[in-house]
């Protein structure tokens, strides 16, 4: 199994997820990122919620990994919204560094990151490990 650029793993990992979660709010609120037109307009963003309470800001970061051609577009979908976005865009970095691992690294704004030279060799580690385990 590989990760793709259409968000096919996240949409399968969110399915999980509703198939496993005791929680009748999460469950509704990945129902809703899964249904929600694939377009990443702040107005389709605005139905799922505004990410102040935890299942909402799943939601919305699921979405902007479904919706993402690429990490700066998925930032900015989960980022421009009026509601509490550093939330989302930090649950949406940690699901598009999985789907875009190698642009993560080499982004223009890595090298203001402290310690990113061991953040990478660790990425690199869990990515070789999430390989693995998945060929097996």
């Amino acid at each position: 199994m590989g990760w793709d650029r259409n968000g096919a793993d996240i949409e399968a990992a969110a399915r999980a997820a509703i198939n496993t979660t005791r929680s009748d709010e999460v469950k509704h609120a990945l129902e809703k990122s899964l249904c929600a037109p694939r377009n990443g307009l702040a107005a389709t963003v605005a139905t799922l919620g505004q990410g102040w309470v935890a299942e909402e800001a799943l939601a919305i970061a699921v979405y902007a990994g479904l919706c993402a051609v690429n990490l700066d577009h998925g930032l900015s979908i989960a980022l421009k919204h009026g509601g509490d976005s550093d939330s989302t865009g930090a649950i949406a970095g940690n699901l598009l560094a999985v789907v875009f691992p190698g642009t993560v690294m080499e982004h223009p704004l890595i090298e203001s990151v402290e310690c990113a030279d061991l953040i990478e060799k660790i990425v690199r580690e869990l990515w070789a490990d999430i390989l693995t385990r998945a060929a097996a």
